[in-house]
């Protein structure tokens, strides 16, 4: 034919360029996909991170209501504690009177049976 038949470098050429899209093409695609993964992820954290927050502060809010009824419990603890001391308080000086009563009782019992005049002096 008088033409030369194509080397293995003019083949090859080609064929390279051919090769180099294609690798470049998915290693575009790969690109991309990695791309919209980290989207996803970065999406996915945020709500994580969204949720945590919310779980956090719902346990921060509940913290606070039970320390604040374990405060008022105390407060009415203390409160009752101090009436009923009071109210003890009251019924041992009613007690005391009381015996102070009995005792003047018995005095004015025992000054109202003693005998009168001389004959009380020789009782005594």
């Amino acid at each position: 034919d008088g033409e030369e038949a194509p080397g293995a470098e003019e083949l090859a050429t080609p064929l390279a360029q051919e090769l180099a899209a294609q690798a470049q093409c998915e290693l575009q695609q790969v690109v991309e996909r990695i791309e919209e993964e980290k989207e996803a992820f970065a999406a996915l954290m945020d709500g994580i991170k969204a949720q945590t927050l919310e779980d956090l502060d719902a346990w921060r809010d509940d913290l606070v209501a039970q320390t604040q009824s374990a405060i008022a419990t105390w407060g009415l603890i203390a409160k009752s504690t101090a009436e009923a001391r009071a109210q003890v308080d009251t019924a041992m000086d009613l007690v005391g009177g009381l015996f102070c009563v009995a005792g003047a009782e018995a005095e004015v019992k025992g000054a109202a049976e003693a005998p009168l005049g001389p004959e009380r002096h020789q009782v005594e």
